[in-house]
């Protein structure tokens, strides 16, 4: 067993921390297959005029095939400025293929997401 489980992950960029207005934002896929244990996907907000929702969904492939919602993978409303959010996820839970969706309900809000996950030992 890893004494630093933290030195060991790999962080991934979801989604660039940008001002966003009013609607969804759509995440670029993550293959999962090389990762295991938990998922953590981390949500940072700076200014916010607004709220914003971030979820997490899965499918089997790059193309968003069989695209859903992850049960439960979900922010509570964010409204205050200069918050972090995480949402864990065990990988065994999640099908290939990730993205997050950040749905700002009024803008702007500044908002970034980033995943954590372990890669797998071999």
């Amino acid at each position: 067993m890893l004494a630093n489980q933290a030195q060991a992950c790999e962080v991934v960029n979801m989604l660039p921390a940008a001002s966003r207005s009013a609607g969804a934002a759509n995440g670029s896929y993550v293959d999962l297959s090389k990762y295991e244990g938990d998922a953590v996907f981390v949500v940072n907000t700076g200014a916010i005029t607004g709220s914003v929702i971030v979820k997490v969904e899965d499918a089997t492939d790059s193309g968003g095939t069989g695209l859903a919602d992850v049960t439960g993978a979900v922010t509570s409303s964010i409204s205050s400025a200069n918050t972090v959010a995480k949402i864990i996820v065990p990988c065994s839970k999640l099908r290939s293929h990730v993205r997050v969706t950040a749905t700002v309900t009024t803008g702007p809000v500044l908002v970034g997401v980033s995943l954590m996950a372990h890669p797998k030992y071999v």
